[in-house]
């Protein structure tokens, strides 16, 4: 998959434990008559297990967007084998993404680096479920490429307004971890 405006591509979270108790028992009597309701063991109310609290799921898409974020903050970064490292660290092993952080390291190994920026415009996160999430990103990029030491332009393409990508998360551990990349719009050239 081709991630415009910086690289080729193919393509923390909170955890929430929630507890229910038993509020009360029933037994019966040694006489034999109609069973009754014992006191509760606590007062303290029982748990609902059945929702979680409110605030994990913004708490989740806070951080799944964070993610996201930092992706787009290496993308504008200098073209370093750090850099590579620390893109490559926000994916899963097996996401086609990774692409582009070899790239970025094989750009760095050159003497090699990319310019242009990228810009986010709008960000829409969703929860799928507890341990996958999307993220939709709008995003504007300028004239970019790859450009030598000397600055001399090896690679480039013209900018665009508008485009967007969809991240598709995965939660492993306390982590969010991009899985895929799905180019949803090219947006205009400038």
């Amino acid at each position: 998959m081709f991630v415009p405006g910086r690289r080729t591509a193919v393509g923390w979270g909170v955890a929430v434990i929630v507890a229910a108790m038993l509020a009360g028992a029933t037994g019966c009597s040694s006489s034999g008559s109609t069973p009754r309701t014992l006191p509760p063991l606590s007062t303290t109310p029982a748990a609902d297990a059945t929702t979680p609290p409110a605030n994990s799921d913004k708490a989740e898409l806070r951080a799944a967007t964070a993610v996201v974020r930092e992706y787009f903050r290496l993308l504008n970064a200098p073209t370093t084998s750090l850099t590579a490292s620390a893109m490559e660290a926000l994916m899963t092993a097996d996401c086609a993404c990774k692409k582009v952080a070899v790239s970025t390291k094989e750009v760095a190994d050159k003497g090699q680096h990319y310019f242009g920026e990228t810009r986010i415009t709008h960000v829409s996160p969703a929860l799928d479920t507890a341990t996958a999430a999307e993220v939709l990103v709008n995003y504007d990029y300028s004239r970019s490429g790859i450009a030598d030491a000397e600055g001399r332009i090896v690679t480039s393409s013209p900018g665009r307004r508008g485009a967007t990508l969809d991240f598709k998360l995965r939660r492993q551990g306390q982590a969010w971890l991009i899985r895929a990349l799905v180019y949803v719009r090219p947006g205009r050239r400038l």
